[in-house]
């Protein structure tokens, strides 16, 4: 298959176009639910928002159902040009995640209930809602598996200023439609539910639309054996990865609804979700980055991904060191005193696992994007016991801020495995060792917040001043990435106008 070319050296045009394309696209839903998230917690109350925290979380984790498939024909359809081939793996891999989803759907239903039934502590009331919902969820199932073929073929084909219209639409109504209900019928799960699970569906109409006219055909094709052998090699990998990664994320909640409550949840899901919402440009770039390192050259592939590695500490620093001083003072205003007191230092903890998984997409990304998604899968599984011991016993010792603190050792070894894997230089770059300074001074400054004391305020904004300075000086790009952003913002306004 013909290989499109990929420049190293600096970023391209397209580069920083799509980054700010996919940058946009993410920090929308982050947008929404600063407004939403408090307005759910005043209508329904912390334990059903907890309980509800931990539904989209089983959910999510059946997304494991597709197998890869959906990054393997990402992968596959950025490698070729020619339109044949692009249309055989689009059908084969929606036929094959189409069947496997279903096969999802059905386990979810027998096992949800069970799940919910005997692993979390929750009110009866609260329990029963989620049981009688069990068909709505196994519906989701192979919505989402379907949906990933649709994503990833798009992704495949570089069109991410239409997919990132489409899911900010998506997501708008995902997070807005079931407040809407809660408003008008009651905090109930039973309505939640299935009004987020109708807005998955209806927002799959467009998609598939956009989608097939990439395709070039509306006609279906038969399965392709051959196609998918190649998809299956490739996806086999890609779903051990799927598999644990959710496991991982979802775990330390599990684990907290089990032996603390669903109130714990709520605690460690809002500040958590407040700080993975910084992984936005890390997600935003690779997510770039991922169809341009399949198509190039190996060598021009490691200058990109190296390149991309010293943006991302420029960006991801000064926002994580941000975070980490604004986290209880924001919670504070957001969601009130008494929820930020136990929540804040939870979120600044973790602040540093984001920091250092932010620079994990790289290599993650890399490897996956050169045929090596059995490494990422391999470290995976070495990580699982440590994960298991280290929260298990933090949690049981230490609470709440027990299960940040598991997190941070644990992404400490997932993050060295992948550098180490993928040979991308890191360790011993002066901006990385620079980052990690500033990151330890964050946290500090983070955990010793005093509301009424000048002199913490003080530290804090020249904290924030330096890092920021220090992130456009090592890396040059971002003020490149920042100019085109603030130009095309311009020139929309100007249209609108």
């Amino acid at each position: 298959m013909p290989a499109k070319n990929v420049s190293g050296g600096a970023m391209s045009g397209s580069t920083k176009k799509n980054t700010i394309y996919n940058l946009a696209g993410s920090l929308f839903p982050v947008v929404v639910s600063l407004v939403t998230v408090p307005l759910y917690l005043h209508k329904i109350g912390v334990d059903r928002y907890g309980v509800l925290a931990l539904v989209w979380m089983f959910l999510g984790y059946f997304g494991v159902f597709d197998l890869g498939l959906s990054r393997a024909a990402a992968n596959q359809i950025a490698k070729t040009d020619k339109q044949e081939d692009v249309r055989a793996v689009f059908w084969t891999a929606l036929y094959l995640n189409g069947c496997i989803g279903l096969l999802g759907g059905v386990a979810l239903y027998f096992i949800g209930e069970l799940v919910f039934q005997y692993v979390f502590k929750m009110p009866s009331g609260m329990r029963t809602s989620v049981i009688s919902v069990m068909p709505w969820l196994a519906f989701a199932v192979p919505l989402a598996t379907i949906s990933g073929v649709f994503t990833g073929t798009m992704e495949g084909r570089e069109r991410f200023l239409s997919l990132n219209i489409l899911q900010v639409m998506g997501t708008f109504l995902l997070q807005v439609v079931p407040l809407g209900v809660a408003y008008l019928y009651g905090p109930k799960l039973l309505w939640l539910i299935p009004a987020a699970i109708i807005v998955r569906a209806v927002s799959l109409i467009p998609l598939i639309y956009f989608t097939l006219k990439i395709v070039g055909s509306w006609r279906p094709r038969l399965l392709d054996p051959r196609w998918a052998k190649v998809l299956f090699g490739y996806g086999a990998w890609i779903s051990i990865s799927n598999l644990i990664v959710p496991f991982f994320s979802t775990l330390d909640k599990f684990m907290i609804g089990g032996i603390i409550g669903a109130a714990g949840v709520s605690y460690y899901t809002v500040p958590e979700r407040l700080a993975r919402q910084t992984s936005v440009f890390p997600g935003a770039l690779t997510r770039t980055l991922f169809p341009q390192l399949s198509a190039g050259e190996e060598s021009e592939a490691r200058q990109k991904a190296e390149r991309s590695l010293n943006v991302l500490i420029g960006v991801v620093t000064p926002v994580i060191v941000i975070l980490m001083v604004g986290m209880h003072p924001f919670l504070d205003l957001w969601v009130g005193e008494k929820f930020a007191t136990i929540a804040a230092p939870i979120g600044t903890v973790i602040a540093t696992t984001i920091w250092l998984n932010g620079l994990a997409y790289v290599p993650s990304t890399f490897l996956q994007a050169r045929g090596r998604p059995d490494l990422t899968a391999r470290f995976h599984l070495i990580e699982i016991i440590p994960h298991i011991v280290f929260l298990w016993f933090a949690l049981h010792w230490f609470g709440l801020m027990g299960g940040a603190m598991a997190l941070v050792v644990v992404t400490l070894l997932d993050t060295g495995l992948l550098f180490w894997g993928s040979r991308l230089e890191l360790w011993s770059t002066w901006a990385f060792i620079q980052g990690v300074i500033w990151v330890l001074l964050g946290c500090a400054l983070g955990l010793s917040f005093s509301k009424f004391a000048v002199i913490w305020y003080l530290s804090a904004s020249i904290l924030v001043v330096g890092v920021s300075l220090w992130g456009l000086y090592i890396a040059p790009d971002i003020r490149s990435i920042a100019y085109r952003a603030y130009a095309h913002g311009r020139s929309l306004f100007g249209r609108m106008l």
